[in-house]
């Protein structure tokens, strides 16, 4: 009969093999020969990190390509702004332009009468006074219809004087004018200023 004795001396239990340095000397081999621990082989892990490195650069071209194009957004809007401005101050160049003779005149003759150093015929005052809306005209500034003129009432043109009849004024019905508007390039900056036809404004318009 055999006497079998353990590790420690004790009879009838067998010696446990250890198995810690065999199982790590095994995923090592398994990781040494290609295959990571996760089960992945080592041209996967290769492949992974050549795919993550070119997205970060591809990522960072994209930044680029943004920054890029903000900048060149931002040069547009100002040199848009530069423009803008510069046609603004083009037009009121224009506008002084056309209209600066007659209003000198009518800024002198407005001095003469406030001073009293010379008389200031009204009629004088009516040529000085065409001479300027002629110059608007020609800067692209129009009336929008004449005092006096019976028109059908078109509420993108007109705008009635009563607060009453605002709103109320139906379109076609005939208005007669009483203050001109105006327009600048065919765009309405001020509707002219209107009233419900009567029979004695009916008569003044035709008179």
């Amino acid at each position: 009969m055999t006497d079998e004795r353990g590790q420690d001396g004790v009879p009838g239990e067998r010696p446990r093999p250890r198995r810690g340095p065999l199982r790590w000397w095994r995923v090592r081999s398994r990781t040494a020969s290609g295959e990571s621990a996760g089960g992945e082989s080592g041209e996967d892990v290769l492949r992974l990190r050549r795919e993550l490195r070119e997205a970060r650069l591809d990522l960072a071209a994209c930044e680029r390509a943004a920054e890029r194009t903000r900048t060149e957004l931002a040069r547009a809007r100002d040199t848009a702004g530069r423009d803008a401005r510069q046609r603004s101050r083009a037009d009121m160049e224009q506008l002084v332009a056309a209209i600066s003779t007659p209003l000198a005149q009518l800024m002198t003759q407005a001095h003469l009468h406030r001073t009293g150093t010379a008389e200031v015929r009204a009629g004088d005052v009516l040529d000085v006074a065409n001479r300027l809306v002629r110059g608007l005209r020609e800067a692209g500034v129009d009336a929008v219809g004449e005092p006096g003129a019976v028109e059908p009432f078109d509420p993108s043109r007109h705008d009635p004087l009563s607060a009453a009849a605002t709103g109320t004024v139906a379109a076609g019905r005939p208005v007669v004018v009483r203050v001109p508007g105006l327009l600048y390039e065919g765009r309405i900056v001020r509707k002219a200023g209107v009233e419900a036809e009567t029979a004695e404004a009916e008569q003044e318009g035709t008179g």
